[in-house]
């Protein structure tokens, strides 16, 4: 597995798109740099901190070894006498505890990857599936996210840690095959139940590198170049899915054309025109006066699919995340007795994803999906 250089961590410059885990989720602030994805770690949907506000990652606890999202810190309650040092002591410990037992205990499920990018002092881990006409011809780029458990991600053989035609391989080698203009990057976390802030750092960093990738190549002249951006997930990876959407969409704007100030984007027009989640991890809570965590996404597609089986990820869950984004191109996908893994309607999922990332591109002869 090779390393991409062009991973950062925290000491980012203006001209990277990425994820500086103290600003993750809130957009370009007051403290950021020209050219740089900054954001609010408060309000990272689904952060691991008992305070947080906004949606948050859905399951069904923080004991549980299953794609339910990620472990909340759990906030011992002191006693009212006790010395609000103590108090806060406390509550760091145990955030320093919750952050070594994520990133650090337990390996994630089996991931081949063809690379990683470092940042943050940790890493992502990625395959890609490039389109035939790449980079010169690249209209889209869609990016994959797993579970809590890392790994290759939904529809495994039952009882399989790892299945090399899991549903995001195959679709991924699919639309790579079949000649559309997409590029499709698979990710995977090196651990277990991952900082939200992390993953959505990490995702960001892949973008950053897929987008530098595909304007590789640029003809002469002043027309900006179009590239689409495509957010998938399973189970926590829809989380990620959606907040990095949402992330990356006000990073680039409604015209996708505020990266210009980035390094190798002068020329690039940027949009987030999808996401879909599978039994998505995220709980949508009311949007607030000072933030609305969907707003960015009013123009996009969605494709948001949920097992009525699923004993993980309530299927309640993508009902509700349905009603609450404000796009009026959404699709909500209810697959008879699946579960969390959605195995039994692999075939199925095949088509549904294929048809939904490449809808707005061709393939290499011209046509459209």
């Amino acid at each position: 597995m090779m390393q991409d250089g062009d991973g950062v961590g925290p000491s980012s410059t203006a001209g990277t798109l990425g994820c500086d885990e103290s600003q993750v989720g809130n957009g370009v602030g007051p403290s950021s740099t020209a050219g740089t994805l900054g954001c609010d770690e408060s309000q990272v949907e689904g952060r691991d901190d008992a305070n947080s506000t906004g949606g948050t990652v859905a399951g069904v606890g923080s004991s549980s070894s299953s794609d339910s999202g990620q472990p909340a810190v759990n906030g011992t309650t002191v006693e009212e006498q006790q010395d609000k040092c103590e108090e806060k002591q406390s509550d760091k410990e145990e955030e320093e505890d919750s952050e070594n037992d994520t990133m650090h205990l337990i390996p994630s499920y089996p991931f081949p990857a063809d690379f990683y990018l470092e940042f943050q002092g940790s890493r992502i881990e990625a395959c890609r599936h490039l389109c035939k006409q790449h980079p010169g011809g690249t209209r889209a780029i869609a990016i994959f996210f797993p579970g809590v458990h890392g790994g290759v991600g939904p529809c495994r053989q039952p009882g399989a840690n790892f299945d090399e035609n899991a549903l995001f391989s195959t679709v991924a080698g699919k639309i790579a095959n079949d000649g559309y203009d997409v590029d499709c990057y698979r990710c995977s976390w090196p651990y277990m139940r991952p900082l939200m802030s992390y993953a959505v750092g990490g995702a960001c960093r892949v973008l950053h590198h897929a987008l530098l990738e595909a304007m590789a190549e640029v003809p002469e002249g002043d027309e900006l170049r179009k590239i689409d951006v495509i957010f998938i997930g399973h189970s926590l990876g829809g989380a990620v899915a959606v907040q990095s959407a949402e992330m990356v969409a006000r990073h680039f704007g409604n015209e996708g054309e505020r990266g210009k100030n980035m390094q190798g984007l002068e020329r690039a027009r940027v949009r987030v025109t999808g996401i879909c989640t599978l039994n998505g991890a995220v709980r949508c809570q009311p949007k607030t006066e000072d933030y609305d965590l969907f707003k960015a996404l009013s123009g996009i597609r969605a494709l948001l699919i949920a097992g009525d089986a699923d004993q993980i990820v309530p299927p309640e869950t993508t009902r509700q995340l349905y009603e609450a984004l404000p796009t009026q191109s959404k699709k909500h996908l209810v697959m008879r007795d699946g579960t969390h893994d959605l195995f039994s309607h692999k075939a199925a999922l095949i088509e549904e994803l294929t048809r939904f990332i490449t809808a707005d591109v061709q393939t290499e002869g011209g046509q459209g999906s």
